[in-house]
């Protein structure tokens, strides 16, 4: 039973387009979040789809193992061909708030794809780490116009951002202060802009 059970629910997911029947899918298969063949497939659904609503739906049962969840969104966003799942990859990795992907966030900072460096600059502000930090200066240093409020707005997907408290964001970024300590980290104009943005994002 519990076999025919796990299996309906994966084929809801997947052949459903009733994203309220979608999301009852995905907190029932919390039950199976230790089989890795379901672990997976949430995964890769997670980089897949569009809503919101479902997106966080899947990253609330993908937090029940998050340690093995974390590597495989790492995996697919250094290693993915494809840069929509790379992005969203990068994206759910900040949403799972993980601080061990320090590899994918300094690899997508330097991606060819503007919304992969966007994703990875949103990701950059999880970390007290100065070499991430250091490559996200060297990304807006590099390629300051990449972080407007029209490519945020098109990457998030989310009417619950606030323009004015973008560009003030944006603003203290190019301002390009060079009197904060070296070592402070938490007072850094990059840091402060990405957490602001996962703020709103969550």
């Amino acid at each position: 039973m519990t076999q025919i059970e796990k299996k309906a629910l994966l084929n809801l997911l997947i052949n459903t387009s009733d994203e309220d029947s979608q999301i009852d899918a995905t907190r029932r298969l919390t039950t199976y979040i230790r089989d890795r063949g379901v672990l997976y497939f949430l995964c890769t659904t997670a980089v897949e789809v569009i809503s919101k609503k479902l997106r966080d739906a899947l990253i609330k049962t993908l937090k029940l193992s998050s340690e093995e969840v974390n590597r495989w969104f790492e995996n697919c966003a250094i290693n993915s061909p494809n840069p929509a799942q790379r992005r969203r990859a990068l994206i759910v990795l900040s949403l799972m708030e993980c601080k061990t992907a320090k590899k994918a966030v300094i690899q997508g900072l330097q991606d060819s794809n503007r919304s992969v460096r966007i994703g990875a600059a949103l990701n950059a502000g999880l970390y007290f780490d100065k070499e991430v930090i250091n490559a996200l200066e060297n990304y807006f240093e590099k390629i300051p116009f990449d972080f407007t409020w029209e490519s945020v707005a098109g990457t998030a997907k989310n009417g619950r951002y606030k323009k004015r408290k973008i560009d003030r964001f944006s603003n203290s970024i190019l301002s390009n202060d060079r009197n904060l300590p070296e070592n402070d980290l938490q007072n850094r104009p990059g840091e402060r802009l990405s957490v602001a943005i996962i703020a709103e994002f969550q």
